[in-house]
């Protein structure tokens, strides 16, 4: 979500593209010391569709790559579980009442207070709900946009058994 966060202060226009002139901004926020030949090229890499403009989609799809397939359908059961009305949405409330902070693997392992883990997932899902001010209904996140949260948390861990361990605990699914 950091990574989200700093790509939209690099976009000065606020409309979800880097321009060349973005991207520059957004190389030197997070301090990447490319020269312009290399800033140039990773631009060109970035923009998929050519069009002059890279997409947050594009940008993070580039450096993180999709979300492995075994693991979305993970994450669609998941989704499944939360819409306990089958509405095809998952509001905050429902979001926040399922999610076992306390039964993280952090939380677990001392690595981290529970305290600090439900503050970040608040973090997370309170910007998420935000981008999605732009959809049909900014109240409630589709399967796709829960896809999309887990993006970077899929990322993070690099075997998927951990991975779905850690929504087995924090979603209660072992329950």
């Amino acid at each position: 979500m950091s990574l989200r966060r700093t790509f939209d202060i690099a976009d000065s226009n606020g409309d979800g593209n880097v321009d060349m002139k973005e991207f520059k901004k957004l190389i030197k926020i997070l301090k990447l010391n490319f020269n312009k030949e290399e800033i140039e090229n990773l631009f060109i890499e970035f923009d998929d569709n050519e069009n002059g403009k890279i997409e947050y989609n594009e940008f993070i799809d580039s450096i993180i790559g999709n979300i492995p397939e075994e693991r979305v359908s993970r994450l669609k059961q998941v989704f499944f579980v939360l819409d306990k009305n089958n509405s095809g949405g998952i509001s905050v409330d429902e979001m926040k009442d399922g999610f076992y902070y306390k039964r993280h693997p952090d939380v677990l392992k001392g690595k981290k207070a529970p305290e600090e883990i439900y503050a970040e997932f608040l973090d997370n899902l309170d910007y998420h709900f935000k981008l999605l001010n732009n959809s049909a209904n900014p109240n409630e996140m589709n399967v796709d946009c829960f896809i999309d949260f887990y993006r970077n948390i899929s990322f993070v861990y690099s075997n998927t058994d951990d991975f779905n361990d850690v929504l087995k605990l924090v979603w209660g699914l072992d329950k």
